[in-house]
């Protein structure tokens, strides 16, 4: 019978054994990952079976995780859970930097007599900030026909919406004009077979929940050249980077060939360049340019940019130019009598040396009134050097015996001394 070869208790009630399983979320499979906000309080679930039940272990890394303040592992019969119920920080992640995104590769184990299996999940605790263009657009110039692309890059933690438009309309979707792609932070507008009609103002936005960005660029669209022997503008010799004092004079010297011979537009800081007689361009040559800046100003600093256009199309290159600011210093006397004793008659000489930048006002006087006087020209005379004025008094009188002040003043201040001058009679 067989009731005598088994016992009651090796066939009732029915004991299944069930391998260990875990069935991990589509959204976690191949590439799939878990993103959040510092901040922000996470869950990774996971569904899980198994019997009897199976021992559950989460581990970050090597690091077996255990329940703390700022972590949780929850366990019920159909599934696991580990919550960051504290809100997820950089220390939560590990193994990967992207950008400014902390990754974290975190390992679940299931295990049961019969069997046990492992998953993995990918949390990547991203910076709070809104979208940042990383490449901009920039200007295109096409022909009737072509197809043109404009393309940037930027951060994609949280992912950015991306919106196209032309002269302040939202492009709207059209696969036989436009195609819209997107590839790991690169977006990208191709418009196909452009027209007139395509020529303006392209705007691409970017915004999530943290903020906007956006740039611009404009398409120049032009009829196919009359067919003759053409050749963009290409550049022989870019322009070079310049440092200098302010006062000195630069040039940035270009070569650039073309056919027909290009035009040249220059820019300063993105707006046209005014010329002055200090600033202006000369032709040297059908491929020498070259851009004078004379006695330069602090005003003058700034980023110089160049555009050449022919029929055939447009290139552009561009430096800077760094003015640094003179020190200057006050002018200083150095040596002048305290007073001087002459006979009349005599020729009556009076030097005083100073030092300085920049050169000063030079003011001889007496009395308050400035030499030489109407009625002194011709006995009074004053002559400066780079660093010495002397006053020159001939045929001396009794009547020129005083105090004589000398004033020197620039920009920076200004500074006197005074001699008193005897006269003895014969």
């Amino acid at each position: 019978m067989l009731s005598t070869l088994l016992s009651t208790k090796d066939f009732f009630p029915f004991s299944f054994l069930v391998p260990a399983k875990i069935y991990l979320p589509l959204h976690l499979q191949g590439m799939g990952a878990v993103h959040a906000v510092r901040g922000e309080v996470v869950t990774i679930k996971i569904p899980i079976s198994g019997k009897p039940d199976p021992a559950i272990t989460w581990q970050k890394g090597q690091e077996i995780l255990n329940n703390t303040v700022r972590h949780q592992v929850i366990v019920t019969r159909s599934f696991t859970s580990l919550v960051f119920q504290k809100g997820v920080e950089r220390k939560d992640s590990g193994y990967y930097v992207i950008c400014e995104c902390d990754d974290g590769l975190y390992r679940c184990k299931v295990v049961t007599e019969e069997r046990e299996d492992n998953a993995y999940a990918e949390l990547f605790v991203e910076t709070v900030r809104p979208p940042e263009f990383t490449l901009p657009l920039y200007n295109r110039t096409a022909y009737i026909g072509e197809d043109v692309r404009f393309g940037v890059t930027i951060t994609v933690h949280p992912e950015p919406q991306v919106t196209w438009l032309k002269a302040g309309h939202r492009i709207k979707p059209d696969p036989a004009k436009y195609t819209f792609t997107s590839d790991k932070g690169l977006y990208q507008l191709m418009i196909h077979n452009v027209e007139l009609v395509d020529d303006g103002e392209y705007t691409v936005v970017a915004n999530n929940k943290f903020g906007e960005d956006s740039c611009k660029a404009r398409l120049t669209v032009t009829p196919h050249p009359v067919v003759e022997d053409t050749m963009r503008p290409m550049f022989k010799r870019l322009l070079a980077n310049i440092e200098c004092v302010e006062g000195q004079s630069v040039q940035f010297d270009l070569r650039v060939s073309g056919t027909p011979p290009p035009t040249l537009k220059w820019e300063k800081d993105g707006k046209p360049l005014e010329c002055r007689p200090q600033v202006e361009v000369v032709q040297q040559a059908v491929d020498h340019h070259i851009l004078y800046i004379r006695e330069t100003l602090i005003e003058d600093s700034g980023t110089y940019r160049v555009t050449a256009t022919n029929s055939a199309g447009s290139a552009s290159c561009q430096a800077t130019l760094k003015v640094e600011r003179i020190t200057y210093t006050r002018r200083e006397f150095k040596t002048l009598p305290e007073d001087i004793s002459i006979e009349t008659g005599k020729v009556l000489t009076v030097a005083c040396a100073f030092s300085g930048e920049p050169s000063p006002h030079i003011e001889w006087s007496r009395g308050g009134k400035t030499l030489p006087t109407a009625e002194e020209i011709g006995r009074f005379h004053v002559e400066t050097t780079e660093d010495l004025t002397t006053l020159i008094i001939t045929g001396v009188k009794e009547s020129d015996a005083g105090v004589y002040t000398l004033k020197l003043s620039n920009e920076h201040g200004s500074d006197t001394a005074t001699v008193i001058i005897s006269i003895r009679s014969l």
